[in-house]
């Protein structure tokens, strides 16, 4: 099953990051104030899921986490800022319980879990 991220930043005034899991219909946003940017949000999203408690106990064998931000997966490939060190370290501990993907999902194109948490 699906879990799909967004961040975004409304015009250099505040920044925000929503998931939506598609197994049991939560949706849950988060205010990240005035400096994050859209990146940063991005990497948080992903950082919520893989830490939730409902997806490391939920019966599913493998996990899908979908994010429309290449530069966000990239960044955690790669960990290079504190934060996708921090996600990259929560991703390999959910990974030692399920199988976990990071998929790119391209944006506002359809895909209805993607779509939601837009």
């Amino acid at each position: 099953m699906s879990r799909h991220t967004d961040g975004s930043r409304r015009r250099n005034e505040y920044s925000g990051a929503g998931i939506y899991l598609e197994n049991c219909g939560v949706q849950q946003s988060y205010s990240l104030g005035s400096h994050a940017t859209v990146c940063q949000a991005e990497v948080y999203t992903i950082l919520m899921v893989a830490q939730r408690e409902d997806v490391k106990n939920c019966t599913e064998e493998k996990i899908f986490i979908c994010s429309n931000s290449q530069a966000a997966l990239k960044a955690i490939a790669l960990q290079g800022e504190d934060q996708c060190l921090l996600c990259g370290d929560a991703l390999e501990s959910l990974a030692r319980q399920k199988e976990v993907g990071l998929v790119w999902a391209p944006g506002h194109m359809g895909i209805p879990g993607k779509e939601r948490v837009d």
